[in-house]
């Protein structure tokens, strides 16, 4: 059925009388579905039951349990319905509609069948389900879909009654989406009980009046700039009997900017979880992997972490009380920084720990009820540790430099718990330069920093905190003081990484022990020199995510990097570190930054290890003020061999040489399609000698170059230094040296 009306003049159904029952579409359709109904700019009105019914006849067993047909409507109205669009049932239907208002549905404004695929934008919704029903809102679906998709976009709803939206359509999308009530509601805000495939993207969506929100999504779920007002929010993956399936993770889960009632989490795992404002927070069952699970200005009421292995870093949190019941199998670990816990709880302590460790630094505890009935700041419970480091009760330090200061309640309450003590220290980073002739301390930003507190026969008891040092090379460092068992400690070994290298300082060293009178502890401060620790690329199946997951075999410290790219990738930053590749490594879609370091490939006769540049993947070289980045070959003999599919090569000021050359591109260096060369700021590549005048240094050939200001040096006036078909870019001011021909 095609019906075509304009904006002037609009198609109207409308009964002559009262009401009338509505269209039904009744017989299923295997080909020829798309744009089977066509409306535009039609009017419906005053139907007694659904005004487009898809599957049967209004109010009979289904004719068709099968797609009738797609639906493509725009500039559509509904008013005073039964509801806008019903399943019949027509399983697996397509729906489309864009700019649709209805205003005034007995039932659920939209009533899908299982499996549809609906699309709704730039829409409206007024007083859905005006009779109350318990089951109805603005959009449900007939349960047991095992696909399906809900796209809703760039639409207002007022007064969906008891429900807003209820699905189990396996993809579901809200995006730009506000929904008022002139009064709460007791329903569900939002509802996916699709458990297994089921994906939810949530974003700028505003529901404020109603009572809970669930989502049982296992793949994917996303919500970013929501608010459900008060409303709890239940997240079970598979659902709540489904206990032990593990939900969405990393970048698959995602909590950015959310405001609701209470949470509970269980099995999920976000891999962004900031600005979240909500009620209390439950985190149960156990994580999807063994990465952290950032908490970043969480403001919430009681939170409760239980099961098995997790490991949470808090920072900036406010909170009524923090406490952790994990397991003789694996303990949790909770590290809490620059927050603040407002605790009034007549029944739970502030801090509680079992089968947990709780580090709490730079925070401060504000208690009206610690102190007494057994309640405490501080309640270390069995196989945990509670370590108190720069924290307050009621603004009075817990401790000094000889260990607590005894102005904190705290309770032991078992005798495998234990209460630490502690403060802040100061660490400095730096690299010597020569800096005009003169050789000068470089302190160096974005290095991790930590201290490891030892007891009195010097064993290393455990790591306090890790730190990153500011743009003046300096950080705050958590240091330990002393237990609540009477033990003193005054002594760390220090530790720093980063892109400028590495420093392990141990307590025992001389040089140690002539500083800060022979101890670190709170208010001391010490400068740690950087010395680039060799790095050798060895391993099989080298990529990106290798080397996201590589660990220094001597310190355990991961590859230094410096944030992330547009696409997520990782960026390594090596400054001055001298690298070797030994095996082929693949860059594919990371960045790796040499400043001032060196990478030399280990070619050999038996061996030539290929760097890749793929997948948007990214190689910089460039100089630090004391070296020059480069890289080349072990020995020239043998060359090395680079790889550039489709990624990135920035030679700014650094060097490049020895590349082998390939007699089938004609090059040494090929820039082909999907591949980018940029060197400038007095880069330089220099070439082999060849007996063969057209094999050129560099050749771009599809490809992309940018040249600016910089060098190709053939060896022995061979060759051709530079080589240009079919490419785009700019090309100013280069030098070419050495070569029998020099630009092509």
């Amino acid at each position: 059925m095609t019906i075509n009306g304009n904006a002037s003049n609009h198609v109207l159904f409308e009964a002559l009388e009262t009401e009338w029952l509505g269209m039904a579409f009744t017989a299923s359709c295997s080909t020829g579905t798309d744009d089977r109904h066509v409306f535009s700019y039609v009017d419906f009105k005053n139907t007694s039951d659904a005004a487009i019914a898809a599957g049967s006849r209004h109010g009979s067993s289904p004719s068709s349990n099968g797609n009738v047909g797609n639906f493509t409507m725009d500039h559509v109205t509904f008013t005073d319905v039964g509801s806008a669009f019903s399943h019949g049932s027509g399983q697996g239907t397509v729906v489309s509609m864009n700019e649709f208002d209805v205003d005034g549905a007995d039932s659920s404004c939209f009533n899908f069948a299982e499996n549809s695929v609906v699309s709704l934008t730039e829409g409206s919704l007024n007083d859905c389900n005006t009779d109350g029903n318990s089951g109805d809102g603005a959009i449900i679906n007939v349960a047991g879909s095992t696909g399906g998709s809900l796209f809703l976009e760039n639409t207002t709803i007022s007064n969906s009654y008891v429900n807003l939206i209820d699905v189990d359509l396996h993809s579901v999308t809200v995006s730009n989406v506000t929904a008022t009530a002139t009064s709460a509601q007791t329903g569900e805000a939002f509802g996916s009980s699709a458990g297994a495939g089921g994906e939810v993207v949530l974003n700028n969506f505003d529901a404020d009046d109603y009572a809970s929100v669930s989502i049982d999504a296992i793949d994917l779920v996303m919500l970013t700039t929501v608010d459900f007002g008060s409303a709890s929010i239940s997240l079970y993956p598979g659902g709540l009997s489904s206990s032990s399936t593990t939900g969405a993770s990393g970048d698959n889960a995602i909590f950015d900017d959310v405001t609701a009632g209470n949470m509970m989490l269980r099995n999920l795992q976000p891999g962004t979880f900031d600005d979240v404002t909500i009620g209390d927070l439950s985190i149960s069952g156990d994580p999807a992997t063994s990465a952290a699970l950032n908490l970043n200005n969480l403001d919430a009421g009681n939170v409760a972490i239980s099961g098995c292995g997790w490991n949470i870093l808090a920072v900036s949190m406010t909170a009524e009380l923090l406490s952790s019941n994990g397991c003789s199998a694996a303990a949790n670990k909770i590290i809490v920084s620059n927050s603040a816990i407002t605790h009034t709880s007549p029944t739970e302590s502030a801090l509680y720990a079992r089968y947990s460790d709780i580090t709490v630094g730079e925070s401060s505890v504000t208690s009206t009820t610690a102190g007494s009935n057994s309640i405490y700041l501080a309640q270390a419970d069995t196989n945990s540790d509670i370590r108190l480091v720069a924290v307050t009760q009621n603004g009075t330090d817990c401790a000094d430099t000889t260990g607590a200061t005894g102005n904190c309640d705290v309770d032991v309450a078992s005798s495998s718990g234990e209460i630490w003590y502690g403060g802040i220290a100061t660490i400095r980073t730096y690299r010597v330069a020569n800096i005009s002739g003169v050789l000068t301390n470089d302190f160096k930003s974005g290095h991790t920093v930590s201290a490891a507190v030892i007891d009195s026969s010097s064993s290393e008891l455990f790591e306090v905190g890790s730190h990153i040092t500011d743009v003046a090379g300096s950080a705050s460092v958590w240091v330990i003081t002393g237990d609540e068992s009477g033990n003193l400690y005054e002594d760390h070994n220090l530790r720093a990484f980063g892109p400028a290298g590495q420093n392990e300082t141990l307590a025992s060293e001389a040089w140690y022990q002539a500083l800060n009178n022979g101890n670190f502890t709170i208010g001391s401060s010490i400068d740690l020199l950087l010395e680039p620790a060799p790095v050798n690329f060895d391993g099989a199946g080298m990529d990106c995510n290798w080397m996201d997951s590589y660990v220094d075999p001597d310190n355990g410290a991961p590859l230094p990097t410096n944030g992330t790219t547009t696409t997520g990738a990782t960026i390594f930053e090596f400054d001055g570190t001298p690298l070797t590749l030994s095996a082929d490594l693949n860059l594919d879609g990371c960045e790796v930054r040499l400043i001032g370091a060196s990478l030399k490939v280990s070619s050999s006769a038996t061996s030539s290890p290929v760097l890749s540049l793929t997948n948007g993947g990214k190689l910089v070289v460039s100089n630090s003020p004391v070296s020059t980045g480069a890289v080349s070959a072990i020995s020239p003999t043998y060359g090395l061999h680079l790889n550039i599919a489709s990624g990135t090569l920035i030679i700014d000021g650094g060097v490049l040489r020895d590349v082998a050359q390939d007699s089938t591109t004609g090059a040494a260096l090929y820039i082909g399609d999907g591949a980018t060369l940029e060197l400038i700021n007095g880069g330089t590549i220099y070439g082999s000698s060849t007996t063969n005048d057209a094999m050129a240094t560099v050749k771009i050939n599809g490809g992309t170059v940018n040249i600016a200001d910089s060098s190709i040096i053939n060896n022995g006036q061979t060759g051709t230094a530079l080589w240009v078909e079919a490419s785009g870019g700019s090309i100013d001011n280069i030098v070419v040296k050495n070569a029998a021909d020099g630009i092509q």
